[in-house]
């Protein structure tokens, strides 16, 4: 998936989240699928496999923004960089070998894609 000059570093990447299925549903370049939760704290790894430069993400949202985000890039474990908010584009350009999201402050959370 391109956007613009940009390639969609997540799609049909490796992702784990607090819930064992449906993970890849927020990967699989498909927006008419979503992944949901019903835990007020949740979270998304999505692993890149391998180093790579980070521009932006975007959360494509099944409905409204739910809830408080912390969007973290990550490299061998660490935090290279971090930022928190409510989040649809966030512009956040470093490197990252995964791109760890963490989702507070709300009953619920509907998403279609992480890209």
């Amino acid at each position: 998936k391109e956007l613009g000059n940009e390639q969609a570093i997540s799609v049909n990447k490796a992702v784990k989240t607090h819930i064992a299925a449906g993970g890849e549903k927020l990967v699989d370049g498909d927006n008419s699928t979503f992944w949901k939760s019903n835990a007020q704290d949740s979270w998304i790894a999505i692993d890149l496999d391998g180093l790579c430069v980070v521009n932006h993400v975007l959360i494509d949202w099944f409905g409204a923004v739910n809830g408080k985000q912390k969007v973290q890039y990550n490299v061998g474990g660490k935090t290279m960089l971090h930022k928190k908010g409510r989040f649809t584009h966030l512009t956040l350009k470093g490197l990252a070998g995964e791109i760890y999201i963490k989702l507070q402050k709300s009953r619920s959370y509907s998403i279609r894609e992480v890209t």
